[in-house]
């Protein structure tokens, strides 16, 4: 497989991970979703937070979005395109969640409770 394509299978695997773990996804439930061995992750990415931003990075994207919302056949009645364009962000709004990048864990580091923030 292409590097390219590669990149893009294993951050589709992730991101869906990401919603149900958040940053405590492993790199073995990583691997396991992408269908490729854990040491495969890191000849695509420096580390686990480069492939979580990655993954983060499409899932902000729009441009998908825009470039369906310009296809939407301009010779349908506003009303018909004002609701395939809503159907659209719709569509978006639904698959896309509350992941968010690693902060600076590795795949070995088990994440660790956070620490209450000192009130003022």
């Amino acid at each position: 497989m292409p590097p390219d394509e590669r990149r893009a299978a294993i951050i589709a695997a992730v991101v869906p991970l990401l919603h149900e773990h958040g940053e405590a996804v492993t790199c073995r439930q990583i691997a396991e979703a992408a269908g490729i061995a854990e040491g495969t992750i890191f000849r695509v990415f420096a580390d686990k937070d480069e492939l979580l931003l990655a993954a983060f990075d499409r899932e902000v994207d729009l441009a998908p979005l825009e470039a369906a919302i310009r296809s939407i056949d301009s010779a349908l009645a506003f009303e018909q395109r004002l609701i395939e364009a809503t159907e659209l962000v719709q569509r978006r709004v639904s698959t896309s969640g509350s992941s968010s990048p690693s902060s600076g864990r590795s795949c070995t580091t088990a994440p660790s409770a956070r620490s209450p923030t000192p009130s003022r």
